[in-house]
């Protein structure tokens, strides 16, 4: 299995899937073919990013605003920061630390626990807002 968070970068991810299919080939005794219009491409996606204006003032406002979030953006602040910020955490995470690292350390080693790769972006969702309740209630963007 392929871990996608044991990676720093794209590159070395790619290279692993490359080997992984590779070995998967070369472990086969007999080869499956298939027809040259039907082979597989590494598809590039590029992430636009738009300002919706919604701000979090107070981290009690967490829960209200995840809520609403829609599911790119779940996706943006959640799963792609890891890959994006230089300390592989998701956004909420940063936010909260550089207010306060120690009143907050528990509540990030939550968001740490939610695996952004076997769910669904609803399913993450779901569990942001039942962990920001939990540690910070329900109050309003």
């Amino acid at each position: 299995m392929v871990d996608p968070t044991d990676h720093d970068d794209l590159e070395s991810l790619r290279r692993e899937l490359v080997d992984a299919i590779e070995r998967e080939l070369d472990s086969s005794d007999t080869l499956a073919w298939t027809s040259r219009e039907q082979r597989f491409h590494f598809v590039r996606s590029q992430i636009v990013v738009f300002n919706t204006h919604h701000v979090v003032q107070e981290p009690s406002g967490l829960a209200g605003a995840v809520a609403t979030m829609s599911r790119s953006s779940v996706f943006y602040h959640f799963v792609d920061a890891r890959r994006r910020t230089p300390t592989s955490t998701d956004d909420f995470s940063t936010w909260v630390t550089d207010l306060d690292d120690s009143l907050y350390s528990d509540l990030c080693v939550r968001l740490r626990g939610i695996d952004p790769f076997f769910k669904t972006l609803t399913e993450i969702r779901e569990e942001l807002v039942r962990t920001f309740e939990e540690f910070l209630g329900g109050g309003e963007p």
